[in-house]
């Protein structure tokens, strides 16, 4: 089986389990949702209606097979019906429209190395600092350089207090 073929099949099947049950977890990959979402979060999704959701959230969506979590910059409707307007944090321009078919639901929760982190709506600082990350390279990749290194820092002083502890 191809990689794509893969994907699709692993994207069906998740989103099976989250109508079921109404929840799912995943990890993030991208970084197109710098700094709210940096890669290996995990992230707690709830199924949504399209009615039940809002601008500034950040929703789950399907689009050609494959997921993805952008921030719900708008709600409206057109002549064909509903649609949402999303953007990654770090992304310079919006999606392509999302019809309501599209939307799986809604993150409700984020953990980091273990640790809950707050509220996913956008407070000033992170505002400012994904429109830096949105509009220069070479932030974005420093930014991710340093959320790598200081993965890496953390997983070396657990290590090292396990010892001292033994």
């Amino acid at each position: 089986m191809d990689p794509q073929a893969r994907d699709e099949n692993r994207c069906s099947l998740a989103a099976e389990v989250l109508q079921t049950r109404g929840t799912l977890q995943l990890r993030a990959m991208g970084a197109s949702m710098l700094p709210t979402l940096w890669p290996g979060d995990l992230v707690i999704i709830q199924a949504r209606k399209f009615e039940q959701v809002e601008a500034g959230e950040i929703a789950l969506c399907l689009r050609e097979g494959r997921f993805y979590l952008h921030r719900i910059v708008k709600k409206s409707s057109l002549g064909d019906g509903p649609f949402l307007v999303l953007r990654g944090d770090a992304m310079a321009k919006p999606d392509p429209l999302l019809g309501m078919e599209g939307l799986l639901g809604i993150v409700t929760g984020i953990q980091r190395r273990g640790s809950n982190i707050a509220s996913s709506r956008l407070a000033v600082f992170r505002r400012l600092l994904g429109r830096l990350l949105c509009h220069s390279d070479l932030c974005h990749r420093a930014a991710l350089r340093w959320h790598a290194r200081r993965g890496e820092l953390r997983s070396s002083m657990e290590s090292t207090m396990k010892i001292m502890a033994s």
